[in-house]
């Protein structure tokens, strides 16, 4: 197996964008009320939720993806020399 280089300046540079658009995209000036709209909430209901959890479940959830996109690229990777 080939060595595998990380840059990190990359990865931080596309985690924080990937968080700037999030926001952008449900911000009030794109798409918040009609996500609020669809999914049957309210802001009082938002205010209620515990932002630790939910920013702490994204992250989780971000980091499992990549770990799977990861391990996923690898296995074509074995698979296709092995063909």
């Amino acid at each position: 197996m080939e060595d595998m280089i990380i840059n990190h300046w990359a990865v931080l540079v596309a985690a924080i964008s990937d968080f700037a658009v999030g926001a952008l995209w449900f911000s009030p000036v794109l798409f918040y009320k009609p996500w609020l709209k669809e999914n049957n909430l309210t802001e009082e209901i938002l205010k209620k939720g515990n932002t630790a959890v939910i920013y702490g479940a994204n992250l989780s959830v971000t980091q499992d993806n990549t770990v799977f996109k990861f391990r996923l690229k690898l296995t074509k990777r074995v698979v296709s020399c092995n063909d």
